[in-house]
Formats: structure tokens, C-alpha cells, sequence
């Protein structure tokens, strides 16, 4: 039973594929700041912006752990030769990383409130 279509799996193991853990950060980075910035350029805040953060962090934290599983599933199986299995390493430390960077991404919208 595949998870991961072929043709996915194929892009995900490419030298692209190692770095769209810090594309799926960048993603959410970016729309963190530019939700926010909207939001305060108008003075009344509405009372969405926090949970669209929150649902926004958690999408990008669940693309990221499914990234993270599927090139652990892959070193784990037959991993090939010696390049396709440092690609995919460096797929699944970038993973741990940028799970790292969204959490300290997210961090503010726990603790400080938007536009303050």
C-alpha cells in the first residue's frame, strides 16, 4: 500500500524533493507576516487572525512531519546508491529543522497578541 504516488515519490527524492521542508517554512513564513501586516493595516483587529495563524501553523507543521515520515519510510527501505541516500538524509534533517523554524514562527502568536 503506497502513500505517496510514483510520480511524487520520484520528485520527493530529488535534489528539489530534499529541500521542500524549507519550502513548506518558507510558505508558511511568509504567510504569517503578510496575514499579519493586513491585519494591522487596518486599526480595529478582527478576532480571526489568530486562529487562522494557529490553523495555518498546523497545516504547515503537518506537511512537514508527513515530509519528515516519508524520507525516514524511504532511508529505512532500499535506500539506493550513495547520492540518493544523502538527498533524502538531507531531506529528513531539513524536516527536523524546519519543524523547528515553524514552531519558532508560531511562538509569537501564542504569547503576544497581533499588531501589539
Amino acid at each position: 500500500m503506497k502513500t505517496v504516488s510514483p510520480r511524487w515519490s520520484n520528485y520527493l527524492d530529488g535534489p528539489l524533493g530534499a529541500l521542500s521542508p524549507l519550502l513548506v517554512w518558507g510558505v508558511f513564513f511568509l504567510f504569517v507576516y503578510v496575514a499579519v501586516a493586513l491585519t494591522c493595516a487596518r486599526p480595529p483587529e478582527p478576532g480571526w487572525i489568530r486562529p487562522l495563524l494557529w490553523f495555518a501553523g498546523m497545516v504547515a507543521l503537518l506537511a512537514t512531519l508527513l515530509l519528515g515520515a516519508h524520507f525516514a519510510r524511504q532511508l529505512r527501505r532500499n535506500a539506493g546508491d550513495g547520492e540518493r541516500r544523502a538527498l533524502l538524509r538531507i531531506g529528513f534533517y531539513l524536516s527536523i529543522i524546519s519543524l523547528i523554524a515553524i514552531a519558532w514562527t508560531a511562538l509569537p502568536t501564542l504569547f503576544i497578541r497581533p499588531c501589539a
